[in-house]
């Protein structure tokens, strides 16, 4: 039975909306987290999901969840990976593939301090007699004094 089912083209069209009602069932059945999750990998192999998500699931179920369909988000919606900004990327490549980049280095980094000197000096005119470091991409303080030294 289970090489008829790995041979079936159809198991990889399941998205997670028809896995999620899969488990819904298994659990009415009274199925385990590890049986359940052993069955999707025989069908799904690689595109199973973990345990941990098939146990998580359970839960949601078990504990009266009806609908399987995922639910609005709180909060403002990601935008970013949209249509319309992935069509402005594509056409600001298409007008001018040439785009330059600048990378930031100790050189670049240490003039866009000069450059902020003046405009930190009139909002915080202390912050100047301290030091003022910005530490680049979560890197550590010594990072960055390293970056000013050399």
């Amino acid at each position: 039975m289970a090489s008829i089912i790995e041979s079936s083209p159809a198991h990889q069209n399941f998205s997670r909306y028809d896995i999620q009602v899969i488990i819904k069932f298994s659990v009415i059945l009274g199925k385990d987290a590890s049986c359940i999750h052993k069955d999707l990998e025989t069908v799904l192999g690689e595109n199973a999901p973990s345990i941990q998500t098939v146990r998580k699931w359970m839960k949601a179920v078990s504990e009266g969840r009806d609908k399987m369909e995922d639910e609005p988000r709180p909060g403002r919606p990601v935008t970013a990976c949209g249509d319309a900004n992935i069509c402005k990327v594509l056409v600001s490549l298409i007008d001018d593939s040439r785009k330059t980049c600048t990378t930031i280095n100790a050189q670049y980094y240490k003039k866009v301090l000069q450059e902020l000197r003046p405009a930190i000096r009139k909002k915080r005119p202390g912050l100047l007699e301290s030091g003022i470091l910005f530490p680049h991409d979560n890197a550590p303080a010594r990072a960055v004094t390293d970056v000013l030294a050399g």
